[in-house]
């Protein structure tokens, strides 16, 4: 078991990944793709395009780790419902300084302009309204 401080964060490398790469792949990828250094402590979470494998890169002072993990169910990884709405909430937790920031600014302003341009609006199962 791996034991993070507050202050490690995770981060997630949007898109499919080749995960035959290995450190120094992998390591590049950081680098080049997530703009950050990889010796910096925190994690990197790699995934393949059906989300049935995953590699964590990160470093831990000592060297550099790599894991890897299959996921047994080929659509991915289900998460509990309860789960993704705490994760929700602490969003918009976190979102409530920016919002009152960008109302503060935006009322500061002389003028404000509304953008009119309709879009169209997805229902369940991805048919337009």
């Amino acid at each position: 078991m791996f034991v993070w401080s507050a202050a490690t964060r995770i981060y997630l490398a949007l898109g499919a990944t080749d995960l035959r790469q290995g450190f120094d792949g992998l390591y590049a990828l950081v680098e080049q793709r997530l703009e950050l250094d990889p010796l910096n402590g925190h994690v990197f979470v790699f995934a393949n395009r059906r989300r049935s494998r995953i590699k964590l890169l990160f470093w831990d002072s000592s060297g550099l780790w790599l894991c890897s993990k299959r996921l047994e169910r080929e659509a991915g990884v289900e998460i509990h419902r309860a789960t993704l709405d705490g994760w929700v909430m602490r969003v918009g937790e976190l979102l409530v300084p920016v919002v009152a920031a960008m109302r503060q600014e935006l009322l500061a302003g002389g003028y404000i302009q509304a953008d009119e341009t309709p879009v169209a609006v997805q229902m369940h199962g991805g048919a337009d309204a």
